[in-house]
């Protein structure tokens, strides 16, 4: 992970809706995308805020401008806040919580239960000069999207399906037979379809526990940033922003946002490393399981 994102190279660096516009700019990147991202460049230069020209392209999000907040935790609280009302809403005739409203000039006082939703928003801005596709994470969703990915790797490649592909396991008069494999193929996708579902019941089940866990051991560490460069399929310039925990993103200003990542950026094998764990720890319980 030292230089590219661990599941998906460029995952973030475009979005596409369904208007005419967006359309064009998608056949454009696909014909050229050189000219799509100079063009993208320009437009920056004129909508873009603070000290690095940064703007959110995040539509979770888009009442929201970055710049608008003092740090990025008030920005994510303001979000989870408002997620939580329309929650409450929902069950007011049940809850009997009372949601605080924020707003960028109000101090970011972290509610009860809140666990930051920083998973991956889509920014550009200018880095050394140059336009970039941003995705800013906290290290909690970071680690959690690392691990998942690389489960379900490691299951696509244990569950017992596969092994019945090895030659040796198949009956000596049959290993030529098409019929007999197209039969057998037919068979594993049934075995992988199945222990897919129990493991995404499985995770389902346990993904909140493993997400509060692992969120409380990080707000316990010191702030950390992680700035991790790398070029998506069609070699334009990305980088993922991480955020250690809710300390970091205190100290995060989005008018100077480069400079405060810089200014705490760390080694991101950290990252790689908590992940790898979690990854240890989720194959080591579906293993109990007998899977």
């Amino acid at each position: 992970m030292s230089d590219s994102s661990s599941w998906d190279k460029g995952h973030h660096a475009h979005r596409w809706g369904d208007n005419a516009e967006e359309g064009r700019q998608r056949q454009m990147y696909l014909e050229d995308p050189y000219a799509l991202y100079s063009s993208h460049a320009g437009l920056q230069l004129e909508r873009g805020e603070g000290k690095d020209l940064i703007t959110l392209q995040e539509p979770r999000r888009k009442a929201n401008t970055l710049v608008r907040w003092p740090d990025l935790l008030s920005f994510d609280i303001a979000y989870w806040s408002d997620q939580q009302s329309q929650i409450f809403q929902l069950g007011r005739d049940t809850c009997s919580t009372t949601i605080q409203q924020h707003t960028p000039g109000s101090k970011p006082i972290i509610p009860d239960g809140y666990i930051n939703e920083l998973r991956g928003e889509w920014i550009r801005l200018f880095y050394n000069g140059r336009l970039v596709y941003g995705n800013l994470y906290s290290a909690l969703h970071y680690i959690l999207n690392w691990a998942q990915v690389a489960v379900e790797t490691w299951l696509n490649r244990r569950f017992p399906f596969q092994l019945q592909r090895d030659s040796q396991l198949l009956p000596h008069n049959a290993a030529g037979n098409q019929s007999y494999r197209k039969e057998n193929f037919y068979n594993d996708q049934l075995v992988k379809t199945y222990f897919a579902n129990h493991y995404h019941d499985w995770l389902s089940d346990h993904l909140f526990d493993l997400t509060v866990e692992l969120n409380q051991y990080l707000d316990q560490q010191t702030p950390a940033t992680y700035v991790i460069e790398y070029k998506n399929a069609k070699g334009l310039p990305c980088i993922d922003f991480v955020c250690k925990n809710q300390h970091a993103m205190r100290l995060v200003r989005p008018a100077h946002f480069v400079e405060d990542m810089q200014n705490m950026s760390c080694d991101s094998r950290y990252l790689e490393h908590k992940a790898q764990e979690l990854t240890a720890k989720i194959e080591d319980e579906i293993r109990a399981l007998g899977w």
